[in-house]
């Protein structure tokens, strides 16, 4: 198969409980994104960002770096392996 980089995979993978992507929504908008159990209300951040254009600015700001980074980290991974099968060949 072919390699493939799911950026929407990762736009949820980097903000789950605990994570740095968490962490910096939940800097960004407080405690008020959170479930019960400490989860983000995706459907509450959804309609803040769909409505509020400084709520929907504040979310990217707090999950691009995170997004960018996961992707390059993915993409490296899946270059670094190719090359070294390259290589073996």
């Amino acid at each position: 198969g072919i390699p493939i980089v799911d950026c929407d995979q990762i736009a949820f993978d980097v903000v789950r409980q605990d994570s740095w992507g968490y962490r910096r929504v939940v800097e960004a908008f407080g405690t008020q994104v959170l479930q019960e159990n400490g989860d983000l209300d995706r459907a509450k951040i959804r309609n803040m960002i769909i409505k509020d254009k400084p709520s929907r600015l504040r979310m990217n700001k707090a999950t691009h770096l995170p997004i960018a980074i996961e992707m390059a980290q993915q993409l490296f991974a899946q270059w670094y392996r190719q090359e070294l099968e390259y290589l073996r060949t």
